[in-house]
């Protein structure tokens, strides 16, 4: 830090327009930032020494517990004869230091033992016992140099002192394939329309939410055929809407409440791995928890998933029926139901893509009122200004007409799905079917075999954790095509560590998909950041948000240095995707990857609405040795 500010004064001092009269100003800035600088950096160490500290009290608490602790660390300080001997840590550290390393390598051998219980049938159980635990055993071991900060923790601090130094908004282009292609793109949109980027500076006014699957094939701008700047979109595994699922409901109240989205579009996809996985008797870990909601569809209508001929049919039954459930899900939130107490337009619909041939097919149910929500999950609101209605009307309108309970409609609807062939519903007809249409046949010019080629299969390289914003999809920014880029994307790109929805994609992109890079990206002009910045309470939202709000606490002394808010958003948006960037590599998913030795990078970019540049952070984590001591774990 000092050699740069020696460099900065020599640069200065050469300058003709550098005078004795400007020299005085010149040095206090300097010092006034060299100040700031420290504050950051003794505020990020004041942080891990309390991370430190409790860790240490937990691991304290874990070799004394029992209540016998105090007299067993007495004991360990003695030899037989009663005279002290060396301490453990001194004599202990080669030995876990000669170990550790084999430790890390054994998950690479695990992954055949799935295979194993077909022959242990015979084999009879071993009479050896269990080795003995060390009753001062802990939880977690703290690895030698607790506190020492990691080579990714130096490159952050580095970097926020760069972000210092330069304006914010201005992060650098990058020189990976990514950058390249987003380059291509952005140069053929300014050639169609020079003033494309600079109508979605100003803003985005989406007509459509698109809740789809986060499967590579299924990207929702594409296979609308819709730019940028027309479609909010919220990608989870297997498309949920999971009433408790704070992700969905915050992207659903932010489009639906803020940017008053006039169509709800509900998108499943024929060949969804999650919906055969929830067929399947395979435990494939903590993604089996958000898989337990497709496996309750699958119950609720095991008569009819039962006469299908083959798994084939009952798979694309079970993926059609998981779509109705969604949207009645959708439509029994309060926020949807608070929309149409208060007039506003409205529609729920449930569509599904067909991967092998690019066809995106109506289901037949369009939901546009509060009349048809079941009397079971029509809820008042504070004013009690619910329109009258019929208390028996059904969840949807059935095409064919009449009303009917909620059971007798979903059945209806149920049995005229069994009495076509799954995987072949009929074509909608309104605009969304008809740019489909228009995106397939261009495809199918280019590639006669582009969608047989994803039939059955995706193997993307990148894994997509982006904002849900209408003005930032993955596959156009970074023009790859379908089958290229596994996404999930919700407010403000969120990595949460209690987010079953985050955590689901991430494992099934890494440990199954075998992704090779995940690329965290941010964007100018985030509405979430802004809100974060602001004191404004927005409803359930605000739950969300605290996460930011959290980065915004962290980083006070340098985002209370910028006067300019739209400089101070921009600071914070960089700083967040920093942010999410540790939260992923903390996680047990990545680093049980980079344990076995699996080729993942983790990336940090940010994104201008406002001109279409995709810019880098500046870092990149490859290995278990960027992750803090803090957070690294052993398996």
């Amino acid at each position: 830090m000092l050699a740069r500010g020696i460099n900065r004064l020599r640069q200065l001092a050469a300058s003709p327009s550098f005078h004795a009269s400007g020299r005085k100003k010149w040095w206090k800035r300097l010092v006034q930032e060299r100040i700031l600088q420290e504050r950051i950096l003794q505020e990020r160490k004041e942080r891990e020494r309390r991370v430190v500290l409790a860790t240490a009290i937990v691991t304290m608490v874990q070799i004394y517990n029992g209540g016998a602790g105090f007299e067993r660390a007495l004991s360990r300080g003695k030899s037989k004869d009663g005279k002290p001997k060396a301490t453990a840590a001194a004599t202990a550290a080669p030995a876990a230091s000669s170990s550790a390393a084999p430790a890390r390598a054994a998950p690479a051998r695990a992954a055949p033992a799935r295979a194993a219980p077909a022959a242990a049938a015979p084999v009879s159980k071993p009479t050896a016992e269990k080795p003995a635990v060390a009753q001062d055993a802990t939880l977690v071991k703290l690895a030698a140099g607790m506190g020492v900060m990691s080579d990714l923790e130096k490159k952050f601090i580095e970097l926020e002192a760069k972000l210092v130094a330069q304006p914010a908004g201005q992060a650098m282009p990058g020189k990976s394939n990514i950058f390249a292609n987003n380059e291509a793109w952005r140069q053929e949109m300014l050639k169609q329309d020079p003033e494309f980027f600079n109508r979605l500076a100003n803003g985005q006014s989406p007509e459509y939410l698109w809740i789809g699957c986060a499967d590579s094939r299924v990207p929702a701008n594409q296979l609308l055929d819709l730019p940028a700047g027309e479609v909010f979109v919220h990608r989870n595994i297997a498309n949920q809407c999971i009433h408790s699922d704070i992700s969905f409901l915050s992207v659903l109240q932010y489009a639906v409440q803020y940017l008053k989205v006039k169509h709800i579009l509900v998108c499943g996809h024929y060949g969804c791995g999650g919906a055969k996985a929830a067929l399947g008797d395979s435990r494939l870990g903590l993604i089996d928890n958000w898989l337990r909601h497709i496996r309750d569809v699958r119950r609720m209508n095991a008569k009819y998933l039962d006469k299908c001929k083959d798994g084939d049919e009952e798979l694309n039954r079970l993926i059609e029926l998981n779509v109705l459930e969604q949207v009645h899900n959708v439509c029994a939130t309060s926020i949807v139901q608070d929309a149409w107490d208060a007039g506003q337009e409205l529609t729920v619909q449930g569509v599904v893509y067909g991967v092998g041939d690019g066809k995106l097919r109506d289901l037949g149910v369009v939901v546009n009122s509060s009349d048809d929500i079941s009397k079971f999950y029509r809820t008042k609101s504070d004013s009690g200004a619910l329109k009258a209605g019929n208390p028996n009307a059904p969840l949807v309108q059935v095409t064919k007409g009449g009303e009917s309970e909620l059971d007798s409609t979903m059945e209806k609807l149920t049995a005229e799905l069994v009495q076509q062939t799954p995987g072949k519903l009929k074509e909608g007809a309104n605009r969304v079917f008809v740019n489909n249409e228009n995106w397939r046949q261009k495809m199918l010019k280019q590639d006669p075999q582009f969608f047989s080629n994803l039939a059955h299969t995706q193997t993307p390289e990148i894994l997509w954790i982006g904002c849900a914003d209408s003005r930032v999809p993955a596959n156009q920014i970074i023009n790859l095509p379908a089958g290229e880029v596994f996404v999930h994307r919700n407010i403000a790109n969120q990595c949460i560590h209690s987010d079953m929805s985050f955590l689901s994609v991430l494992q099934y992109a890494v440990q199954y998909l075998k992704v090779k890079r995940v690329v965290v990206c941010g964007h100018y002009a985030c509405g979430g950041c802004a809100a974060a910045l602001g004191d404004s309470r927005l409803g359930l939202i605000d739950n969300w948000l605290r996460h930011i709000r959290d980065v915004r606490r962290h980083n006070q002394a340098e985002l209370s240095r910028i006067t300019d808010p739209k400089d101070s958003l921009n600071r914070l948006i960089e700083i967040n995707v920093l942010e999410q960037m540790h939260n992923v590599c903390a996680t047990s998913i990545v680093q049980d990857a980079w344990d076995a030795g699996q080729e993942l990078e983790v990336q940090g970019v940010v994104y201008g609405v406002g001109d279409g540049k995709l810019r880098d952070m500046g870092v990149v984590a490859k290995a278990n040795d960027d992750i803090g001591q803090i957070f690294r774990t052993k398996q």
